[in-house]
């Protein structure tokens, strides 16, 4: 009887720390793993000053303050040119401020406009949307273009930017 008293005791002192094992990586992995960022996919549209509207793609890398990646716009004729994209996040004011620069031209479509994007997430007639102006420039700095870009499904700027402080200014600005 002994025995089964010390081995129930160990038991119990293994699952003890085993527990705290657990809870310590629980509450630490957050802390690690807090600014390493993620990629991100959002798809919307851009609808061009001239009436044309297509659908435009980012897919972004999150790390702190800085985003990289790829912008991809489905053309009439078919073709997905892809351009690289640099820019900031700041989460203070929810914008996202983009520059698309070099092109893909894997496809044979040349791209001769890039934009210039400031999107701004917020929470609108009860939904979150991200949108913004563009404007366009040639790979000389010449304007080729403006616009507007829209997306309108948070499934992922919701993870960038959060929603706590959003819905809290909302309602206060509601008041």
């Amino acid at each position: 009887m002994k025995i089964s008293v010390v081995l129930y005791s160990i038991n119990l002192h293994q699952l003890i720390a085993g527990i705290r094992i657990f809870l310590m990586c629980f509450l630490l992995f957050p802390v690690l793993t807090y600014g390493q960022g993620g990629v991100c996919k959002l798809r919307g549209v851009m609808q061009v000053k001239n009436g044309k509207t297509f659908p435009y793609q980012l897919v972004l890398n999150v790390k702190g303050n800085e985003v990289t990646g790829y912008s991809q716009t489905k053309l009439f004729d078919g073709t997905e040119p892809k351009t690289t994209v640099t820019g900031t996040l700041n989460k203070k004011n929810n914008s996202l401020k983009l520059k698309e620069s070099s092109a893909d031209n894997a496809e044979g479509h040349s791209i001769s406009c890039f934009a210039s994007v400031s999107l701004y997430y917020k929470f609108d007639n009860g939904r979150y949307v991200m949108n913004g102006p563009f404007k366009g420039t040639d790979e000389f700095g010449m304007y080729c273009g403006e616009g507007f870009i829209l997306f309108d499904d948070p499934g992922e700027f919701k993870s960038i930017f959060g929603t706590d402080s959003l819905q809290a200014r909302a309602y206060r600005d509601n008041q």
